[in-house]
């Protein structure tokens, strides 16, 4: 092999070198921008929170005991009547209500993307450590038949179902279906769940709720629980 050939293979091998340690460099620099940016909003969300007089549980990015005003005022979604045990698996809970507003997370694609990797299919939302949906996203823009797929803990299952409905802006019933788990729902993991559900979507609201209910047999109100999320139709 010739001198100009070797010659020629160093500089295409210091040309990879060099364009695979700036695209490193690129990534560690979006991820330790991600990390201090979500470790600013954790503080500030935690100075919020005392500053309206609540109580911040950071590893769930709750905060007890503040209005619903001020909850969707800072993005979050408030749940009027959480459980004071939600946390906990205690066997004995008192029959108390706590107003707590939840900040869901999304995952950033941002550092995916210098990859070439999408993970879109990976941005989840969670509701109260209790159900997490995959798709849609809140905010999507819509369209018929609508894929719904996430995992929630067996006990929001009952027979292995729970109900799930799409109203219009106006709280109008627009299509309701059954979420299903093709796995074993009598237990406290993560059941994975999937439905589809067809409409017809109203012209004059161009927004609409999609809404998760926990299957309750019991009829007792204490028991209902519900995730909501807010859609735009197509």
């Amino acid at each position: 092999m010739s001198i100009i050939k070797i010659l020629g293979y160093k500089r295409i091998l210091v040309f990879i070198l060099l364009a695979l340690s700036i695209t490193l460099v690129e990534y560690l620099f979006i991820v330790s921008r991600q990390f201090i940016n979500s470790y600013q909003q954790t503080i500030s969300l935690n100075q919020l929170c005392a500053d309206a007089g609540g109580t911040w549980l950071r590893d769930f990015k709750e905060c007890e005991n503040v209005s619903r005003k001020w909850c969707e005022n800072q993005g979050g979604v408030f749940d009027e009547c959480a459980s004071a045990c939600r946390h906990t698996n205690s066997e004995i809970c008192t029959m108390q209500c706590i107003g707590v507003c939840v900040f869901q997370e999304k995952n950033d694609t941002a550092s995916s993307s210098i990859l070439g990797i999408n993970n879109k299919s990976d941005e989840t939302y969670q509701y109260k450590d209790q159900i997490v949906l995959f798709s849609p996203l809140a905010g999507e823009a819509i369209e018929s038949p609508l894929k719904i797929r996430g995992k929630a803990r067996g006990s929001w299952f009952f027979e292995g179902s729970f109900p799930v409905v799409l109203t219009n802006w106006d709280g109008l019933i627009i299509s309701e279906a059954v979420a299903q788990t093709q796995d074993d729902w009598m237990t406290t993991d993560w059941v994975n769940f999937e439905t589809e559900l067809d409409f017809d979507a109203n012209q004059l609201y161009k927004r609409g709720a999609l809404i998760l209910k926990k299957d309750n047999p019991s009829g007792l109100p204490q028991n209902d629980d519900a995730f909501e999320i807010s859609l735009e139709f197509k």
